[in-house]
C-alpha cells in the first residue's frame, strides 16, 4: 500500500481540490500494473478541527467504497481517522498503520 500527493488547485486554504486530469491519469496508471493496482481511498487535513467528515466533504463524497481518512490538528495534536461516506451516511472505519 502506497499514498500519491496530489496538488491542491482550490483557491484559499479551505478547500481541496485536485485536478481532474491529474485524478484520471493516476487512475489509468493503477489499472496498468499486473495485477491492477486499485485506489482505496483519500486523505485530506482538516488543519483546525478535529477529523471528521465536514459537509462539504460529505457532499462530495463519490466514491463509496473508497475509505476518506482525515487528519484533524484541532490544538496542535494530530488525530486521524477513517470513513465510508455512501449516499450521504458517514460511518467511521477503523483503520491502522502497518
Amino acid at each position: 500500500m502506497f499514498a500519491v500527493p496530489m496538488t491542491n488547485i482550490a483557491e484559499g486554504h479551505t478547500r481541496y481540490r485536485i485536478d481532474d486530469a491529474a485524478h484520471l491519469a493516476l487512475r489509468r496508471l493503477v489499472r496498468g500494473f499486473a495485477p491492477a493496482l486499485s485506489i482505496i481511498g483519500v486523505y485530506h487535513s482538516h488543519p483546525a478541527h478535529d477529523p471528521r467528515p465536514s459537509p462539504t466533504d460529505v457532499a462530495e463524497a463519490m466514491y463509496p467504497d473508497w475509505i476518506y481518512v482525515i487528519v484533524g490538528l484541532k490544538g496542535g495534536r494530530a488525530r486521524v481517522e477513517g470513513f465510508r461516506i455512501r449516499r450521504q451516511r458517514v460511518r467511521r472505519v477503523a483503520i491502522r498503520a502497518r
